[in-house]
């Protein structure tokens, strides 16, 4: 009897540190659940009123196309912004293509004693 006793009391001391761990570990998923419901209802404020906000730029009257008077007006006085390089390398699709260099052209007349390239009216018969 007095084992069971000993087992007992030894068991109920385990079983109020488990019970002792339980509730603190509740407390604090309780904070956390707190603090989560908190930044959701925010977060819920802050959507509303962007969507309110949105909807009214969009719900505002449509104004008439400007004039070519206001366009130029609107574009002589906007500051134009700076250019900016884009961060991604552009390559140039390759070509198979390749010019003929300025040296392999002929311009203007042979000179005396050389033929032109060009076939003449009684060539062309011939070559028929």
């Amino acid at each position: 009897m007095q084992s069971d006793i000993s087992n007992h009391q030894s068991r109920i001391f385990e079983l109020k540190d488990g019970l002792e761990k339980a509730q603190s570990d509740l407390k604090q998923k309780h904070a956390a659940l707190q603090q989560v419901t908190a930044e959701l209802t925010e977060a819920k404020q802050v959507i509303a009123k962007l969507t309110a906000a949105s909807q009214a730029a969009t719900a505002a009257p449509v104004k008439a196309p400007p004039t070519k008077q206001q366009a130029t007006a609107k574009q002589a006085a906007a500051p134009k912004p700076a250019e900016r390089q884009s961060l991604s390398l552009q390559r140039t699709p390759y070509s198979s293509y390749k010019s003929i260099p300025e040296y392999a052209i002929q311009r203007g007349k042979p000179a005396s004693g050389q033929s032109n390239s060009m076939l003449s009216d009684d060539d062309i018969g011939w070559v028929d």
